[in-house]
This record gives structure tokens, sequence and C-alpha cells, in this order.
């Protein structure tokens, strides 16, 4: 068995979708669905938010503001059942100090621009295979962080 390296889930799905778009026919509709599970966070211990490699260096030389609301003032406001949830534990795992919020939110950020190199890659290929004026293209995001 040939062992091949591991490709980013973004990376390995946009390349699925440009395949299978370069296999259709023109003369036939097609539909397809494509989930990215970027930009949310995996929960390990290897970090939440992880980028392709190659974007690794992309906003190292930034610094991210802080949202006007990540106060302890503002935490204390929250009912206690916000307090005590996953998601607190979560926030302290992701950005708890400046040093975790800079790597967490820069994460994140890479994950969106690969992110929007994957689609972008989609769509030069629509272009190319003549498709791009019979496509409808629907961007929908699923939020499920409750707490």
């Amino acid at each position: 068995m040939r062992k091949t390296a591991k490709k980013h889930l973004t990376k390995l799905l946009t390349e699925q979708a440009i395949e299978f778009i370069q296999t259709c026919s023109s003369r036939q509709p097609f539909c397809l669905s494509l989930s990215y599970k970027a930009p949310h966070a995996q929960d390990s211990d290897r970090g939440s938010f992880q980028s392709e490699t190659d974007l690794a260096s992309l906003y190292q030389d930034v610094t991210i503001p802080k949202p006007p609301t990540a106060t302890e003032e503002h935490f204390n406001r929250l009912p206690n059942f916000l307090k005590q949830s996953s998601g607190r534990t979560r926030w302290y795992n992701r950005f708890s100090d400046d040093k975790i919020f800079q790597h967490s939110v820069k994460q994140y950020y890479r994950l969106i621009t690969g992110l929007d190199r994957g689609v972008g890659d989609i769509i030069r290929v629509t272009y190319r295979t003549k498709f791009y004026w019979k496509i409808l293209v629907l961007f929908l995001r699923l939020i499920m962080d409750f707490f």
C-alpha cells in the first residue's frame, strides 16, 4: 500500500470538487453540495484551529485587536449557566491570554483564507469548463456555537 501525505480537509474537498466538475457534461445538470469543516474548531491536543501548513506565515506580523467586550466585567454580566458551560472552557483554552488569543485568531483567519482560496479555485474551474453562466453558488453557514 502506497503511503500518501496527509492533506488538510479543505484542500482535499476542493480537489475532489474540481475533479467532479471536470468530469461533468455541459449537457446534463448536476448538483454539487460541498460542506467544508473550516473554519470550525477542532477540539484536540494540536490546537483548536488547524490551518493548512502553507498558510502558517499569514498574519504573522499583525496584532489582532481584542473585542471591546472581552473583559472580566462583561463576563461577570453573563448568567451562571454560561459562565460554567463548556463554551467557557473552550474560550479559556483559545482566548484567555494575549498570546493564546493572537495564535487562535490568526489560525482562525488562516482557516478562512484557505476556505476562500478553495472556493476561488472551484469558481475558476467553472470558468474554464464553461459552467460559470449555468451555476448557482450558495454560501451557507451552520452556527453551532450555542454557548
